[in-house]
């Protein structure tokens, strides 16, 4: 008997032990599990993208691919075969014709002086291998960019299809709309201080927006908003003198005609060249600095973002030439900034008085924006960094 009892409480205490053991191996479970989860959501993650990455390289290597064997491009190269004979690095007579053609292009490069230059050559000469490769290829990239914008400046038209401007208006918003656009909430029965131009890239709202002066597309290329109104003011040279201010404004901002004319207003109150209203706290915003800080006033900063840009025409008479220089408007903003602090002498602000929403999300990989720019063969950190070179500036916004 003894030792069957015994026995007895062995076994008792074998099965609560296996009990507990099943209880910590359904413990172990229950904390595997999620563990397991988010492993394969980690994997599903790197392997999206790694196929993000595959498939933004592949991209890259078909627009270079499509580069190389356009005509644009085999006939750059014979240009630049007989500019290498005609005109041999570094010598005398190239200096000469590039003074020629940054003069042409209005590019504002300080020209030196033939004795500056001799005193120079020699230093130049003892540039590293490296770096002139680097500058060469700069100079490819450059020349390259400049013949793929010339092209889509080109193509980018526009019809007037009618114009019922304000004699009085002296300030005028440019906006592209089309399919997608959200003017419908900003524009109101009532009457407007300001002219409205559109620029209509397809037919959804050419007979029902209730502009001022209604464009539609009459080119090959949609164009972009500054393509856009680089060409209205190509065309129609008068508009310079025509309005005080001018608006650049996105067609997926979320704002009211009353507060835009506010916004004129203040322009002229602060005596300001380069503006743009704040954004509100739940607005896709690329640079925080640009969202509302105080509940009036505004802040200094050394640029504006390009979404809703408004500038004098003191600012425009300086800058238009900028409109020709980016496709997709990087390095618009900054360029701008520069001119207007070294020219105008005054700074660009943050208007705090009045906040807008920016309704879309920046989507850079398959946004509509961002693939008509893959389509066209325009990099927009390429149009960055060539104004960049240009203009000496820092990219990035801050304030001053």
């Amino acid at each position: 008997r003894t030792l069957e009892s015994v026995v007895n409480s062995k076994e008792d205490q074998i099965s609560e032990l296996n009990s507990i053991i099943n209880e910590k191996d359904n413990q172990i479970m229950s904390i595997m599990s999620p563990v397991k989860e988010k492993e394969g959501r980690i994997r599903r993650l790197e392997e999206g993208r790694v196929r993000s990455l595959e498939e933004a390289l592949r991209e890259k290597e078909a627009t270079l691919a499509h580069i190389y064997n356009s005509h644009g491009w085999k006939a750059l190269l014979s240009y630049y075969k007989i500019r290498d004979k005609l005109s041999p690095e570094r010598s005398m007579r190239r200096r000469f014709v590039k003074k020629i053609l940054n003069t042409l292009r209005g590019e504002k490069h300080l020209i030196k002086s033939d004795i500056t230059f001799r005193n120079t050559e020699n230093e130049e000469e003892q540039k590293t291998k490296n770096g002139s490769a680097n500058e060469d290829t700069n100079v490819v990239i450059a020349d390259s960019l400049i013949a793929i914008q010339s092209d889509l400046f080109d193509r980018t038209r526009m019809k007037l299809v009618r114009d019922s401007r304000k004699s009085n208006a002296r300030a005028a918003v440019f906006m592209p709309c089309g399919s997608g656009s959200i003017h419908e909430q900003l524009l109101t029965s009532g009457d407007r201080l300001w002219d409205l131009v559109a620029y209509c890239y397809d037919d959804t709202y050419v007979d029902s927006i209730p502009a001022n002066m209604v464009y539609r597309r009459d080119g090959s290329f949609n164009g972009t908003k500054f393509s856009a109104f680089a060409r209205l003011i190509s065309d129609n040279p008068d508009f310079v003198e025509a309005y005080d201010y001018w608006m650049l404004m996105d067609n997926d901002i979320l704002t009211t005609q009353d507060d835009i004319g506010r916004l004129f207003r203040l322009m002229a109150e602060y005596k300001l060249d380069l503006a743009q209203p704040s954004l509100t706290d739940d607005s896709y915003c690329a640079w925080p600095i640009m969202k509302r800080r105080k509940v009036s006033g505004l802040r200094h900063v050394n640029a504006v973002e390009i979404m809703s840009f408004m500038f004098s025409k003191q600012a425009l008479m300086h800058g238009m030439h900028l409109f020709r220089q980016s496709i997709s408007g990087y390095g618009i903003d900054l360029a701008f900034g520069v001119i207007v602090r070294k020219k105008l002498g005054t700074k660009p602000a943050v208007i705090d008085d009045v906040a807008i929403k920016h309704t879309k999300e920046i989507d850079q990989l398959s946004g509509k924006f961002y693939s008509m720019l893959h389509d066209a063969s325009i990099s927009p950190m390429d149009e960055l960094h060539h104004m960049q070179r240009l203009y000496k500036f820092d990219i990035r916004f801050f304030e001053i």
